[in-house]
């Protein structure tokens, strides 16, 4: 009460110097009674107050606001400064203060226009259920320009110390005010009143997504991922990212933007490098990673600021819809490549290749964003994350939520999906102080089928529910996708990489040097690196022409074998869990560096020289089922199992395949084989049907499909790429005369 004496003393005083200056400026005593009303009024209310505010006052920026028209987003302002006061009529400055429990109160301290009137609303709203707890207004006729302070929020009652909206909207275009410096807030407690030190509202996560199937294999076992995002349009706020499926090194999602007249609702999908060009400008480029292949419409780019990389993305427009579920999926292949450094040596260096595919779910075909080269990892999927986030200082204070089901990965050994029925919960907070946000929320719900939801935003009380789903035993959303249709779409892009790097080797025109990269290739066929001969022949042909050939005949020649063949590319297996029952394999002795294969129908060991990666008798399928140590080892040739002894039997013998500092070893009890260096021969892959027959023969036989056309006779029999007889060959690739052709 004594510091509320002496302030109502003070006042006395500064009011007769106002009744003073009041005399010389107002036209009428009517007016001048009136003024004078309203000004012992305020005294009088303030003197038989029984508040007893903290003698400090708490001052809040006129620049750490927000600004909202017709409850949108229309502007906001995140700095320790005055603010310009809208000028547009409706506009609503909001600002997010973290109040104590008590009495507190407001005044706003600004600048008038000399001369004109301005009138101010306020609204205290507890933003929880959209209670408004106290209204005020400030009005005032100038006349100077000079600092003035005036109440904007009387005194109130705030019920509980937590986080509220001030919402304060100014009566016509401009209002009256020139500059807005802040408010002024007394409070009865020893609590501040203060704004957030983080702006944006708080990015939440879904991490470490898993099963508690304990059948679920471990680690990074999985080659595929799946999820679906809805993000609803009464939710939906600019500058916010539903990021889908994440990993390490990659994110993909979609993300609504804003643009002239309305939203721009983009689909991006991002890998970072194996370093930093931001800080190492001259990073190798084999360091970076890179584009492989892209879709329609689909452009990539180089990011930086938060590491560096390569993000695919699509142009301005709508490429996904609110109220809809956009179904995710992405897949990962580890891969091999031979780098020549600065000092001349060749190394081979470990990358992994990873796709993403989005579409709606109204919509049967997928839609393929990219195929990105990750650089300097090797790796399959362990686990996989989500988020929302709120990536720019805009709609802070606008509540947002977004929904996430059907989480499943796909086993690499055995292809089993399973469903990810459990997550751990993250978000960002700043420094865990007074000033730091908790608007966050994430859990399972029960308003979708096994689905969570994840809340940021708006300034509302923390809101959590279980991390945990029901255990699904069924998986409908991805046992129909057809997977080798993808796969094959993956092997396109290796095909459109290569052209890329063959461009790079066809740019001088020399016929010396075009005859020089052809010869390569050639002294090559069937090894990784290079192509089969059967996709060589044409350039094999051309050294043998009589008719003189030059540089645009070279490079057409080389152009078009890019373009029409499959390279042949590679990854090395790391891990036993790694081993994918539909890869097929090349075996490497690590100690002779020789190759294991099937020549006339015994296991042999060949040099490289030797070696035809095409040859399906150089192949091994390494077959198994997740959760189980033993494996069959199935040479797709001789159509016969490998045992431990390097033999071929007609039944499956079972073996256990481990890895070993140097390699993996085969071992059937005391017996073993080894170590191997196992590499994924990508192209030889098989259509999963293939390897299912294998495993169940009563399903129907099915040939693996043939890639080295040197196995076909020379005769006019039409054959498919699975090499069964066409007696009536419709639409589709065929192989005739040891030649592939397409009927359209």
């Amino acid at each position: 009460m004594q510091y509320l004496k002496k302030n109502a003393i003070e006042l006395f005083f500064f009011a007769d110097s106002v009744i003073f200056a009041l005399f010389y400026r107002i036209t009428t005593m009517k007016d001048y009674l009136r003024k004078l009303m309203c000004l012992l009024t305020s005294i009088a209310c303030l003197s038989v107050s029984a508040v007893d505010y903290n003698p400090t006052v708490d001052f809040i920026y006129a620049g750490k606001c927000y600004q909202e028209l017709d409850g949108a987003y229309y502007g906001t302002s995140f700095q320790e400064t005055s603010l310009s006061w809208p000028t547009k009529s409706g506009v609503c400055v909001v600002f997010g203060l973290h109040m104590p429990a008590g009495h507190v109160r407001a005044d706003m301290v600004l600048m008038p226009k000399n001369g004109k009137t301005f009138k101010v609303h306020a609204r205290l709203v507890d933003p929880q259920d959209g209670t408004v707890l106290q209204t005020g207004e400030a009005s005032f006729v100038n006349t100077s320009m000079r600092r003035d302070t005036v109440e904007v929020l009387p005194d109130v009652v705030v019920p509980e110390d937590k986080w509220y909206r001030l919402e304060l909207t100014g009566e016509g275009a401009a209002s009256g005010i020139s500059q807005f410096y802040g408010l002024r807030f007394q409070r009865e407690g020893n609590l501040p009143v203060v704004d957030s030190e983080i702006f944006m509202a708080p990015s939440v996560h879904l991490f470490g997504y898993r099963s508690t199937d304990k059948s679920t294999p471990t680690s990074d076992a999985f080659d595929w991922v799946y999820l679906e995002v809805m993000y609803p349009s009464i939710y939906e706020v600019l500058s916010t990212y539903v990021m889908s499926i994440g990993s390490d090194g990659q994110y993909g999602g979609i993300q609504s933007i804003a643009k002239a007249g309305g939203y721009n609702r983009q689909v991006l999908f991002s890998i970072w490098d194996h370093g930093d060009t931001d800080s190492d400008p001259n990073l190798p480029d084999y360091l970076r990673s890179g584009e492989l292949d892209k879709g329609p419409d689909v452009y990539t780019t180089r990011f930086g600021g938060e590491g560096t990389g390569i993000s695919a993305r699509y142009p301005d427009g709508n490429w996904w819809n609110p109220d809809h579920w956009m179904q995710f999926l992405v897949y990962a292949r580890p891969e091999a490549v031979d780098v020549t450094l600065d000092d001349g040596t060749m190394v081979t260096y470990q990358n992994t290749l990873q796709t993403m595919w989005y579409k709606q779910d109204d919509e049967t075909e997928w839609r393929y964003i990219a195929t990105l080269r990750q650089s300097g990892i090797n790796h399959l999927y362990d686990s996989f994350y989500s988020f929302i986030e709120n990536f720019y200082h805009v709609g802070g204070e606008i509540f947002r939520r977004a929904y996430f089901r059907n989480p499943t990965m796909r086993s690499s050994v055995g292809g089993k999906w399973y469903p990810m029925n459990k997550v751990d919960f993250g978000h960002t907070q700043g420094s865990g102080g007074r000033s730091s946000r908790t608007d966050y929320g994430h859990g399972a719900t029960a308003m979708y089928d096994n689905c969570y939801y994840m809340q940021t935003g708006g300034y509302v009380a923390p809101c959590d529910s279980s991390n945990t789903l029901p255990l699904v035993t069924e998986t409908p959303w991805v046992d129909t996708i057809d997977m080798d249709a993808l796969r094959k779409r993956v092997e396109e892009s290796y095909r459109t990489s290569m052209m890329t790097e063959m461009e790079s080797m066809c740019q001088k025109n020399s016929v010396e040097h075009l005859k020089n990269v052809a010869q390569h290739f050639l002294s090559n066929a069937n090894h990784f690196g290079s192509y089969s001969s059967a996709d060589l022949a044409p350039l094999e042909a051309m050294f043998h022409s009589e008719e003189p050939l030059g540089v645009s005949e070279w490079r057409t020649a080389l152009m078009r074998l890019a373009q029409n063949s499959t390279p042949l590319k590679y990854g090395i297996i790391a891990k036993t869990i790694h081993l994918n029952s539909f890869h097929s394999y090349v075996l490497q002795d690590a100690t002779s560096g020789k190759y294991l294969v099937v020549d006339d129908g015994k296991v042999k060991t060949v040099s490289e020289e030797k070696l035809n990666v095409c040859d399906l008798n150089h192949n091994w399928y390494i077959m198994h089922d997740d959760g189980s140590s033993e494996f069959k080892i199935y040479n797709p040739g001789a159509k016969k199992y490998l045992t431990v002894s390097l033999t071929l039997a007609d039944d499956a013998k079972v073996v256990r395949v481990s890895a070993s500092n140097e390699g993996f070893l085969i071992r059937s009890g005391a017996y073993k084989q080894g170590p191997f260096i196992i590499c994924d021969n990508y192209a030889m892959t098989p259509d999963e049907s293939v390897i299912r027959n294998i495993l169940n023969p009563s399903l129907g036989i099915i040939s693996p499909t043939v890639n080295n056309l040197d196995e076909f006779p020379h005769s006019e029999t039409v054959y498919d790429l699975s090499g069964r007889r066409v007696e009536l060959p419709s639409k589709g690739f065929y192989i005739k005369d040891r030649k592939k052709y397409v009927i359209r």
